[in-house]
Protein backbone atom coordinates (compact mmCIF):
# COMPACT_ATOMS: atom_id res chain seq x y z
CA UNK A 1 0.00 0.00 0.00
CA UNK A 2 1.14 3.37 -1.04
CA UNK A 3 2.37 5.96 1.69
CA UNK A 4 1.50 9.20 2.43
CA UNK A 5 4.61 10.54 2.00
CA UNK A 6 4.52 8.84 -1.53
CA UNK A 7 0.73 9.56 -2.17
CA UNK A 8 1.74 13.46 -1.84
CA UNK A 9 4.87 13.32 -3.55
CA UNK A 10 2.56 11.34 -6.77
CA UNK A 11 -0.06 13.97 -6.59
CA UNK A 12 2.38 16.83 -7.08
CA UNK A 13 4.24 15.02 -9.60
CA UNK A 14 0.89 15.15 -11.96
CA UNK A 15 -0.07 18.62 -10.88
CA UNK A 16 1.18 21.37 -13.56
CA UNK A 17 2.19 25.26 -12.82
CA UNK A 18 -0.92 26.80 -14.20
CA UNK A 19 1.25 29.73 -15.48
CA UNK A 20 0.64 33.29 -14.08
CA UNK A 21 -1.01 36.75 -14.54
CA UNK A 22 -0.59 39.85 -13.11
CA UNK A 23 -2.76 41.40 -10.50
CA UNK A 24 -3.10 44.54 -8.68
CA UNK A 25 -1.16 44.34 -5.17
CA UNK A 26 -3.74 43.56 -2.65
CA UNK A 27 -4.81 40.75 -4.96
CA UNK A 28 -1.73 38.84 -4.36
CA UNK A 29 -1.89 38.96 -1.11
CA UNK A 30 -1.90 35.05 0.04
CA UNK A 31 -0.96 34.18 -3.30
CA UNK A 32 2.38 32.73 -4.74
CA UNK A 33 4.90 35.21 -6.19
CA UNK A 34 5.37 34.22 -9.72
CA UNK A 35 8.37 36.99 -9.94
CA UNK A 36 11.30 37.83 -8.29
CA UNK A 37 10.95 41.39 -7.01
CA UNK A 38 14.32 43.51 -6.55
CA UNK A 39 14.58 47.09 -4.70
CA UNK A 40 15.13 49.37 -7.30
CA UNK A 41 16.41 52.27 -4.88
CA UNK A 42 17.45 52.67 -1.45
CA UNK A 43 14.60 53.41 1.07
CA UNK A 44 14.68 55.88 2.61
CA UNK A 45 16.55 57.68 -0.44
CA UNK A 46 17.76 60.73 1.67
CA UNK A 47 18.72 61.15 5.32
CA UNK A 48 15.78 61.70 6.84
CA UNK A 49 15.05 62.95 10.75
CA UNK A 50 13.72 59.73 13.08
CA UNK A 51 12.10 62.25 15.45
CA UNK A 52 10.55 65.17 15.76
CA UNK A 53 13.45 67.52 17.23
CA UNK A 54 15.64 69.59 15.71
CA UNK A 55 18.77 69.05 13.05
CA UNK A 56 22.00 70.67 13.83
CA UNK A 57 26.08 69.75 13.49
CA UNK A 58 27.21 67.08 15.72
CA UNK A 59 30.16 68.69 16.38
CA UNK A 60 29.19 72.30 17.31
CA UNK A 61 27.84 70.37 20.59
CA UNK A 62 31.76 69.09 21.14
CA UNK A 63 32.53 71.66 23.84
CA UNK A 64 29.13 71.42 25.64
CA UNK A 65 29.48 71.03 29.52
CA UNK A 66 26.87 71.71 32.13
CA UNK A 67 29.06 74.56 33.15
CA UNK A 68 29.77 75.99 29.42
CA UNK A 69 26.54 75.48 28.02
CA UNK A 70 26.57 75.45 24.07
CA UNK A 71 23.74 77.62 21.97
CA UNK A 72 22.54 77.13 18.40
CA UNK A 73 20.59 79.64 16.71
CA UNK A 74 17.48 77.86 15.33
CA UNK A 75 16.91 79.41 11.66
CA UNK A 76 14.05 77.85 10.12
CA UNK A 77 11.12 74.45 10.36
CA UNK A 78 11.02 71.91 8.46
CA UNK A 79 8.58 69.49 7.96
CA UNK A 80 8.05 65.73 6.26
CA UNK A 81 8.07 66.82 2.04
CA UNK A 82 9.26 70.24 2.36
CA UNK A 83 12.89 71.71 1.77
CA UNK A 84 15.23 73.29 3.38
CA UNK A 85 16.42 76.89 2.49
CA UNK A 86 20.20 76.46 2.17
CA UNK A 87 22.63 74.37 3.81
CA UNK A 88 23.15 74.63 7.40
CA UNK A 89 25.48 76.92 8.91
CA UNK A 90 28.11 76.95 11.20
CA UNK A 91 26.24 76.86 15.29
CA UNK A 92 23.36 76.89 13.45
CA UNK A 93 20.03 74.39 14.18
CA UNK A 94 16.90 73.56 12.31
CA UNK A 95 13.12 72.45 14.20
CA UNK A 96 12.27 69.62 12.15
CA UNK A 97 9.82 66.89 12.44
CA UNK A 98 9.86 63.10 11.70
CA UNK A 99 10.39 62.13 8.19
CA UNK A 100 11.26 65.75 7.11
CA UNK A 101 14.75 65.34 5.10
CA UNK A 102 18.15 66.36 6.64
CA UNK A 103 19.25 70.03 5.46
CA UNK A 104 23.08 69.91 4.35
CA UNK A 105 25.67 70.24 6.60
CA UNK A 106 23.37 68.87 9.72
CA UNK A 107 24.04 65.05 11.04
CA UNK A 108 22.39 64.91 14.42
CA UNK A 109 18.50 65.02 15.68
CA UNK A 110 18.09 66.07 19.36
CA UNK A 111 14.39 64.87 20.22
CA UNK A 112 12.03 67.57 21.54
CA UNK A 113 11.39 65.91 24.73
CA UNK A 114 15.14 65.92 25.28
CA UNK A 115 15.80 69.83 24.18
CA UNK A 116 16.36 72.95 25.62
CA UNK A 117 14.86 75.35 23.02
CA UNK A 118 14.06 79.03 23.94
CA UNK A 119 14.03 82.64 22.41
CA UNK A 120 15.59 81.01 19.38
CA UNK A 121 18.05 79.55 20.67
CA UNK A 122 18.78 75.54 20.95
CA UNK A 123 21.23 75.12 24.59
CA UNK A 124 22.92 71.73 25.30
CA UNK A 125 25.18 70.49 27.97
CA UNK A 126 26.93 67.54 26.97
CA UNK A 127 27.80 66.44 23.25
CA UNK A 128 26.10 65.02 20.73
CA UNK A 129 27.14 62.11 18.84
CA UNK A 130 26.52 61.84 14.96
CA UNK A 131 23.84 60.23 13.60
CA UNK A 132 21.94 60.48 16.79
CA UNK A 133 18.05 59.97 15.24
CA UNK A 134 19.28 60.40 11.74
CA UNK A 135 17.65 57.67 9.16
CA UNK A 136 20.42 57.16 6.48
CA UNK A 137 19.50 56.36 2.98
CA UNK A 138 18.46 52.70 2.82
CA UNK A 139 18.59 52.04 6.66
CA UNK A 140 15.25 50.30 5.84
CA UNK A 141 15.58 49.09 2.26
CA UNK A 142 18.96 49.12 0.45
CA UNK A 143 18.84 48.95 -3.42
CA UNK A 144 19.23 45.56 -5.10
CA UNK A 145 17.66 43.62 -1.74
CA UNK A 146 15.21 40.63 -2.42
CA UNK A 147 12.15 41.88 -1.49
CA UNK A 148 10.32 38.68 -2.68
CA UNK A 149 10.83 35.69 -4.17
CA UNK A 150 9.63 33.59 -7.00
CA UNK A 151 7.22 31.05 -5.31
CA UNK A 152 6.95 32.76 -1.99
CA UNK A 153 3.35 33.84 -0.68
CA UNK A 154 3.01 37.53 -0.33
CA UNK A 155 2.35 38.18 2.92
CA UNK A 156 1.22 42.06 4.05
CA UNK A 157 4.87 42.73 4.88
CA UNK A 158 5.43 42.42 1.09
CA UNK A 159 3.45 44.53 0.03
CA UNK A 160 4.79 46.97 2.23
CA UNK A 161 7.61 46.64 0.77
CA UNK A 162 6.98 46.55 -3.01
CA UNK A 163 4.68 49.42 -2.77
CA UNK A 164 7.55 51.67 -1.06
CA UNK A 165 8.87 51.02 -4.55
CA UNK A 166 6.12 52.11 -6.28
CA UNK A 167 4.88 48.86 -7.97
CA UNK A 168 1.30 48.53 -7.78
CA UNK A 169 0.89 45.12 -9.89
CA UNK A 170 2.73 41.78 -9.18
CA UNK A 171 2.84 38.86 -11.40
CA UNK A 172 1.46 35.71 -9.08
CA UNK A 173 0.53 32.12 -10.35
CA UNK A 174 -2.80 31.52 -11.12
CA UNK A 175 -5.51 30.11 -8.64
CA UNK A 176 -6.40 26.25 -10.06
CA UNK A 177 -10.44 26.43 -10.26
CA UNK A 178 -11.40 23.34 -8.18
CA UNK A 179 -14.61 21.17 -8.70
CA UNK A 180 -16.60 19.92 -5.47
CA UNK A 181 -19.21 17.33 -5.04
CA UNK A 182 -20.10 14.80 -2.72
CA UNK A 183 -21.43 11.57 -3.35
CA UNK A 184 -24.78 9.42 -1.53
CA UNK A 185 -28.44 9.10 -1.54
CA UNK A 186 -28.37 10.08 2.30
CA UNK A 187 -26.87 13.37 1.94
CA UNK A 188 -28.81 17.13 1.29
CA UNK A 189 -27.39 20.26 0.56
CA UNK A 190 -28.34 22.86 3.25
CA UNK A 191 -29.86 25.04 0.58
CA UNK A 192 -31.82 22.13 -0.97
CA UNK A 193 -35.50 22.65 0.53
CA UNK A 194 -37.14 19.89 -1.68
CA UNK A 195 -37.10 17.33 1.39
CA UNK A 196 -39.79 16.00 3.66
CA UNK A 197 -41.29 19.28 5.58
CA UNK A 198 -38.45 21.60 4.00
CA UNK A 199 -35.87 19.79 6.25
CA UNK A 200 -34.13 16.02 6.34
CA UNK A 201 -36.03 13.23 5.29
CA UNK A 202 -35.30 9.71 7.18
CA UNK A 203 -31.93 8.84 7.40
CA UNK A 204 -30.64 11.91 5.69
CA UNK A 205 -27.96 14.43 7.14
CA UNK A 206 -27.10 18.18 5.42
CA UNK A 207 -23.88 17.61 3.25
CA UNK A 208 -21.23 19.95 5.28
CA UNK A 209 -18.37 18.35 3.79
CA UNK A 210 -18.98 20.45 0.22
CA UNK A 211 -18.81 23.49 2.03
CA UNK A 212 -15.49 21.96 3.95
CA UNK A 213 -13.38 21.13 0.95
CA UNK A 214 -14.52 24.59 -0.47
CA UNK A 215 -12.98 26.30 2.20
CA UNK A 216 -10.04 24.21 2.67
CA UNK A 217 -9.74 25.06 -1.22
CA UNK A 218 -9.75 28.53 -0.73
CA UNK A 219 -7.34 28.13 2.20
CA UNK A 220 -5.09 26.64 0.09
CA UNK A 221 -4.82 28.65 -2.22
CA UNK A 222 -7.35 27.64 -5.17
CA UNK A 223 -11.01 28.72 -6.10
CA UNK A 224 -13.79 26.30 -5.28
CA UNK A 225 -16.50 25.33 -7.52
CA UNK A 226 -19.53 23.96 -5.47
CA UNK A 227 -20.70 21.14 -8.12
CA UNK A 228 -23.86 19.35 -5.44
CA UNK A 229 -24.12 15.64 -5.11
CA UNK A 230 -24.29 12.93 -7.20
CA UNK A 231 -26.57 10.00 -6.03
CA UNK A 232 -25.69 6.62 -5.69
CA UNK A 233 -25.50 4.99 -9.17
CA UNK A 234 -22.34 4.64 -11.40
CA UNK A 235 -24.12 6.57 -14.17
CA UNK A 236 -25.09 9.84 -11.77
CA UNK A 237 -21.40 9.75 -10.62
CA UNK A 238 -19.61 9.51 -14.06
CA UNK A 239 -21.75 12.18 -15.26
CA UNK A 240 -21.17 14.88 -12.63
CA UNK A 241 -17.49 14.16 -12.99
CA UNK A 242 -17.84 14.89 -16.47
CA UNK A 243 -19.43 18.25 -16.35
CA UNK A 244 -16.28 18.59 -13.99
CA UNK A 245 -13.77 18.29 -16.44
CA UNK A 246 -13.02 21.83 -17.15
CA UNK A 247 -11.53 22.33 -13.86
CA UNK A 248 -8.33 22.23 -13.16
CA UNK A 249 -8.91 19.57 -10.39
CA UNK A 250 -11.82 17.99 -8.79
CA UNK A 251 -12.73 16.48 -5.28
CA UNK A 252 -14.95 14.08 -4.64
CA UNK A 253 -16.13 13.03 -0.86
CA UNK A 254 -17.78 9.77 -0.35
CA UNK A 255 -17.95 6.40 -2.25
CA UNK A 256 -14.20 5.19 -0.82
CA UNK A 257 -15.06 2.23 1.00
CA UNK A 258 -16.12 -1.58 0.11
CA UNK A 259 -19.91 -1.13 0.58
CA UNK A 260 -22.41 -2.10 -2.15
CA UNK A 261 -22.89 1.78 -2.98
CA UNK A 262 -19.43 2.87 -2.63
CA UNK A 263 -18.76 3.46 -6.64
CA UNK A 264 -16.90 6.57 -7.18
CA UNK A 265 -13.81 4.58 -8.54
CA UNK A 266 -15.61 2.64 -11.16
CA UNK A 267 -17.19 5.74 -11.91
CA UNK A 268 -14.04 7.65 -12.50
CA UNK A 269 -13.12 4.62 -14.88
CA UNK A 270 -17.03 5.12 -16.54
CA UNK A 271 -15.87 8.67 -17.09
CA UNK A 272 -12.78 8.09 -18.90
CA UNK A 273 -10.27 8.96 -15.85
CA UNK A 274 -6.99 6.78 -15.85
CA UNK A 275 -5.57 5.88 -12.23
CA UNK A 276 -2.50 7.12 -10.56
CA UNK A 277 -3.35 5.40 -7.01
CA UNK A 278 -5.80 4.06 -5.06
CA UNK A 279 -5.47 3.31 -1.03
CA UNK A 280 -3.06 4.96 1.10
CA UNK A 281 -1.18 3.57 4.49
CA UNK A 282 -3.07 5.84 6.68
CA UNK A 283 -6.53 5.89 9.18
CA UNK A 284 -8.21 7.49 8.79
CA UNK A 285 -8.37 7.88 5.08
CA UNK A 286 -7.20 4.24 3.68
CA UNK A 287 -9.35 4.49 1.13
CA UNK A 288 -8.81 7.32 -0.85
CA UNK A 289 -7.81 7.78 -4.78
CA UNK A 290 -6.45 9.67 -7.38
CA UNK A 291 -6.20 9.71 -10.87
CA UNK A 292 -6.34 12.21 -14.17
CA UNK A 293 -9.40 12.71 -16.32
CA UNK A 294 -7.45 14.83 -19.11
CA UNK A 295 -6.06 17.38 -17.55
CA UNK A 296 -7.77 17.55 -14.43
CA UNK A 297 -6.68 15.98 -11.08
CA UNK A 298 -9.39 14.23 -9.59
CA UNK A 299 -9.35 12.69 -5.94
CA UNK A 300 -11.77 10.46 -4.18
CA UNK A 301 -11.57 11.13 -0.30
CA UNK A 302 -13.63 9.76 2.24
CA UNK A 303 -17.06 11.33 2.85
CA UNK A 304 -17.06 11.54 6.73
CA UNK A 305 -15.00 15.55 7.20
CA UNK A 306 -12.24 14.51 9.71
CA UNK A 307 -11.04 12.18 7.25
CA UNK A 308 -11.43 13.88 4.23
CA UNK A 309 -9.30 16.84 5.79
CA UNK A 310 -6.29 14.82 6.64
CA UNK A 311 -6.17 13.34 3.30
CA UNK A 312 -6.95 16.92 2.06
CA UNK A 313 -3.80 18.15 3.82
CA UNK A 314 -1.29 15.56 2.96
CA UNK A 315 -1.90 14.97 -0.90
CA UNK A 316 -4.65 17.04 -2.12
CA UNK A 317 -3.63 20.76 -0.76
CA UNK A 318 0.21 19.81 -1.94
CA UNK A 319 -0.96 19.49 -5.38
CA UNK A 320 -3.16 22.64 -5.23
CA UNK A 321 -0.56 24.10 -4.22
CA UNK A 322 2.26 23.45 -6.71
CA UNK A 323 -0.31 24.12 -9.22
CA UNK A 324 -0.37 27.72 -8.14
CA UNK A 325 2.85 28.41 -8.14
CA UNK A 326 3.87 28.07 -4.09
CA UNK A 327 7.90 26.32 -3.85
CA UNK A 328 6.95 24.56 -0.89
CA UNK A 329 4.02 22.46 -0.94
CA UNK A 330 3.83 20.16 1.94
CA UNK A 331 3.28 21.34 5.61
CA UNK A 332 6.17 20.59 7.73
CA UNK A 333 5.59 18.21 10.48
CA UNK A 334 6.68 19.73 14.09
CA UNK A 335 7.39 18.04 17.52
CA UNK A 336 4.94 18.64 19.99
CA UNK A 337 4.30 17.18 23.59
CA UNK A 338 1.58 15.66 24.46
CA UNK A 339 -0.80 17.20 27.60
CA UNK A 340 -3.13 14.24 27.40
CA UNK A 341 -2.56 10.33 26.68
CA UNK A 342 -3.91 9.63 22.99
CA UNK A 343 -5.05 6.09 22.76
CA UNK A 344 -6.06 4.45 19.42
CA UNK A 345 -6.44 1.26 18.06
CA UNK A 346 -3.36 0.11 16.77
CA UNK A 347 -3.29 -0.62 13.05
CA UNK A 348 -0.32 -3.08 11.27
CA UNK A 349 0.96 -0.51 8.63
CA UNK A 350 -1.49 2.28 9.30
CA UNK A 351 0.23 4.95 10.93
CA UNK A 352 -3.46 6.97 12.80
CA UNK A 353 -3.98 10.35 12.19
CA UNK A 354 -5.64 12.01 15.35
CA UNK A 355 -7.32 15.25 15.31
CA UNK A 356 -5.25 17.63 18.41
CA UNK A 357 -5.34 21.12 19.44
CA UNK A 358 -1.81 22.64 19.61
CA UNK A 359 -0.55 25.49 21.80
CA UNK A 360 2.37 26.99 23.22
CA UNK A 361 3.06 26.35 26.49
CA UNK A 362 3.07 29.72 28.58
CA UNK A 363 6.10 28.48 31.12
CA UNK A 364 8.54 27.81 27.97
CA UNK A 365 7.28 28.46 24.66
CA UNK A 366 7.37 24.70 23.54
CA UNK A 367 4.40 23.06 21.88
CA UNK A 368 2.09 20.89 23.50
CA UNK A 369 -1.51 19.28 22.05
CA UNK A 370 -4.30 18.41 23.65
CA UNK A 371 -5.89 15.45 21.53
CA UNK A 372 -9.28 15.93 20.56
CA UNK A 373 -11.70 14.35 22.88
CA UNK A 374 -9.44 14.67 26.32
CA UNK A 375 -11.13 18.26 26.25
CA UNK A 376 -14.35 18.94 25.56
CA UNK A 377 -13.97 20.93 22.36
CA UNK A 378 -16.03 20.84 19.23
CA UNK A 379 -14.12 19.56 16.06
CA UNK A 380 -13.96 23.06 14.50
CA UNK A 381 -11.27 24.08 17.50
CA UNK A 382 -8.62 21.79 16.48
CA UNK A 383 -6.07 22.73 14.28
CA UNK A 384 -3.77 20.36 14.17
CA UNK A 385 -3.20 16.50 12.97
CA UNK A 386 -1.22 14.18 15.66
CA UNK A 387 0.96 11.50 13.85
CA UNK A 388 0.62 8.20 15.95
CA UNK A 389 3.33 5.45 14.21
CA UNK A 390 1.75 2.21 12.88
CA UNK A 391 1.44 -0.38 15.21
CA UNK A 392 1.29 1.97 18.28
CA UNK A 393 -1.80 1.89 20.23
CA UNK A 394 -0.67 4.45 23.23
CA UNK A 395 0.97 7.33 23.86
CA UNK A 396 1.68 8.35 27.54
CA UNK A 397 0.68 12.05 28.89
CA UNK A 398 4.05 14.17 28.10
CA UNK A 399 5.15 11.78 25.21
CA UNK A 400 5.92 13.41 21.51
CA UNK A 401 4.55 13.18 18.44
CA UNK A 402 4.78 14.49 14.87
CA UNK A 403 1.67 17.17 13.94
CA UNK A 404 0.45 19.10 11.13
CA UNK A 405 -0.72 22.23 12.15
CA UNK A 406 -3.09 23.25 9.38
CA UNK A 407 -3.85 26.83 11.49
CA UNK A 408 -1.21 28.70 14.19
CA UNK A 409 -0.85 26.92 17.56
CA UNK A 410 -3.86 28.65 19.92
CA UNK A 411 -2.51 30.91 22.64
CA UNK A 412 -6.40 31.86 23.37
CA UNK A 413 -9.01 30.08 25.42
CA UNK A 414 -11.30 30.24 22.84
CA UNK A 415 -8.28 30.55 19.60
Amino acid sequence: MLSVDDAGRQAIEKAPFLGSEKVEVLAALGRASAEDVVAAFNHPRWEKSAMDGFGFRAADTAEAAPASPIRLKITETLTAGGEAGGALGPQEAVRIMTGAVMPAGSDAVVPLEEARAEEGLLQFQVPVSVGQYVRKPGDEIRSGARLLDRGEEVRPGHIESVTTMGRTHLEVGRKPAVAVFSTGDEVVEPEDHRTVEGGLGHGQFYCSINYYMAALVERAGGSPLRMGIATDSLEAIAERLRRCAYADAVIITGGTGKGDKDLVEPGMREAGAAMVFKNVAMWPGTYSAFGLLGRSLVFNVPGNPSAAHICFEFFVRPALRRMAGFRRPFRELRQVRLGAEVRVKPREGLPNYVRGRVKHNPSDGSLVAMPWKSELLAPSKMNAFLVIPAGVGRVEKGGCAAAALFSPPDDEADG
